[in-house]
């Protein structure tokens, strides 16, 4: 018998283009200072400040941007409350995550609460595939543009953890396995131009694939198993992902800000 529960998450911060095309491209909002935020913001998801990095100082940006000071401090300080940025007294202001999804619907992300536990999180790529007719899910059989399939698996402190298997509304050269390393599959999505507003997770507890078995070495015939369908801002389906976690290595765990 499967049993089944839904989670439907929302983002809470506006989301940039990650065309990559420059800062004349990306102002949207018409409030200058969440503009160059953005922009801010897409630079660091494309990696040109990286995690750990300093962000040009103040002068700096006050001349990239031809704005006034209090404008640029307006922008470092939404990202600074959007746990991108840190400011360090007399050393300047840091990259402290690139994640798409710093805040949403009030939830840590569960990679981001394990390595705030001191767990070391890896990834490993399987496979990046274009995704057959057929062996797509139903959802995207009538979806324009090619659907790429990625397999990939997340190690918690050197144990297999999580296997998924993800298909993108997105063409497989614009995919690098070497990115999805190192990178959240977010981040490929923004780099291709796709903005993701919306979640919607599926958790089933079901009895594990043989492939899922051997891939995580699980040793029970039942599992935790989640299906998220990722949506646009015109609530298009952009992604599917099936995932099936070992909660013998860790319990999925949600924890909320009130």
């Amino acid at each position: 018998m499967t049993q089944s529960w839904k989670v439907v998450w929302y983002t809470a911060t506006n989301v940039v283009n990650g065309d990559g095309k420059g800062w004349d491209t990306v102002k949207k909002t018409g409030v200058l200072y969440r503009d160059i935020a953005d922009d801010i913001k897409n630079k660091i998801f494309q990696d040109r400040y990286g995690v750990g990095q300093m962000i040009p100082t103040e002068n700096e940006l006050v001349d990239d941007y031809g704005v006034s000071k209090i404008t640029v401090r307006n922008a470092v300080d939404i990202l600074v409350s959007e746990g991108y940025l840190q400011k360090k007294s007399g050393k300047g202001t840091f990259v402290i995550s690139n994640r798409p999804f710093n805040r949403l619907s009030k939830a840590d992300s569960f990679s981001a609460m394990l390595e705030y536990e001191g767990n070391q999180l890896t990834k490993k790529i399987l496979s990046i595939s274009v995704g057959e007719e057929g062996t797509i899910p139903q959802e995207f059989e009538q979806a324009q543009g090619q659907i790429t399939r990625i397999e990939r698996v997340y190690y918690l402190d050197d144990k297999p953890f999580i296997l998924f298997t993800h298909y993108l509304r997105v063409p497989i050269e614009q995919v690098s396995a070497q990115f999805l390393e190192n990178h959240s599959l977010y981040q490929v999505l923004k780099i291709a131009g796709i903005s993701v507003k919306r979640f919607d997770d599926q958790f089933t507890v079901s009895e594990v694939s043989p492939k899922a078995k051997k891939v995580l070495r699980i040793t029970k015939p039942m599992g935790m198993e989640r299906i998220r369908r990722g949506f646009d801002q015109f609530d298009e389906l952009v992604e599917y992902s099936e995932a099936v976690y070992n909660t013998q290595v860790h319990p999925y765990e949600i924890q909320y800000e009130v």
